[in-house]
């Protein structure tokens, strides 16, 4: 009988414990349901850092390469002397891009853009070099540092305080033009000459003026040109050959007229005539423009109309 009993109580205990075991299932299952939608979670978030870096690391590329299609525009024929470098440039940004498309390794990837930059720095401070020994650009500085040169030889045969070499250094050693008379003329029957508007009667232009002293400007021989243009803007000139040109901080230039005189650092009076070239040409109305220049300074511009 009591066999029964204990009998009778082990079946009423196996449900009990089915589902015990059917609850623990069910819990486990929902843990590792929440703990793989945590996980899918994480992945898409590292998928979704991993495209936004892979996103910069592109950008970064294209602006080196960007930055250094520019710089070879800039510097023309010049670069292609450095075309071996720039052919490394190329393969590097090349096997870069082929690592952004296919393998992904953040860190190699950046080390080899940094080392890329190193080389498109290279390339920049050769091709400087390259430019600095230009010709032209030698030819310039060439100039330049012996008009320093003679600016500072003349400073120092002053001989003066420091405070006043300061002040005379800040002064431009150039002439100055006062009392100037630029202007159209006719002639009088005595040959005199008079200011005149009219065209049809224009025999010349004349260029009156003073050169005042300066003691910044060394003592000698000096010259003095003139450029008068048209109305049409072209310069008024003799001849198409290199005797009617004269050079300005690197440029040829035509000229009108030129005259030389002594400076003895006193002022000079400077008188210039333009004539016609042919007694029957005649001069065209409109505005004219005179330049004067010394020392390869502009004195002075002047305009008139004459009808």
């Amino acid at each position: 009988m009591s066999n029964e009993k204990a009998e009778n109580k082990n079946q009423k205990s196996k449900p009990i414990v089915w589902i015990i075991l059917l609850l623990v299932a069910i819990g486990g299952a929902v843990y590792l349901f929440l703990q793989l939608g945590t996980v899918k979670e994480a992945l898409v978030k590292l998928e979704l850092e991993k495209e936004h870096q892979r996103v910069e690391l592109k950008k970064e590329l294209d602006s080196l390469l960007g930055e250094h299609t520019t710089i070879k525009a800039e510097y023309g024929e010049l670069s292609d002397s450095l075309a071996v470098k720039d052919a490394v440039i190329q393969e590097n940004a090349k096997e870069i891009k082929r690592l952004l498309n296919t393998e992904w390794e953040y860190y190699k990837i950046k080390k080899k853009l940094n080392n890329l930059r190193k080389i498109t720095q290279g390339y920049l401070q050769q091709m400087d070099s390259l430019y600095t020994v230009n010709g032209e650009l030698v030819a310039e500085n060439k100039v330049m540092r012996e008009k320093v040169k003679t600016t500072q030889s003349r400073v120092s045969a002053l001989e003066i305080e420091k405070d006043e070499a300061d002040i005379r250094i800040a002064k431009a050693a150039i002439f100055k033009g006062y009392d100037i008379n630029i202007g159209p003329y006719r002639t009088k029957g005595s040959g005199k000459r008079v200011f005149t508007d009219k065209a049809r009667k224009m025999k010349g232009i004349q260029i009156l003026l003073t050169l005042g002293d300066n003691s910044l400007i060394s003592n000698g021989s000096k010259m003095i040109y003139a450029r008068i243009s048209g109305p049409d803007k072209k310069v008024l000139c003799k001849g198409d050959g290199d005797n009617y040109t004269f050079e300005l901080d690197g440029n040829v230039l035509q000229y009108s007229l030129k005259q030389s005189f002594n400076y003895t650092g006193q002022p000079v009076e400077l008188k210039m005539f333009w004539n016609k070239v042919i007694s029957s040409q005649e001069f065209e109305a409109g505005s004219y423009s005179v330049d004067l220049y010394v020392d390869g300074y502009k004195v002075t511009t002047r305009t008139f109309d004459v009808k």
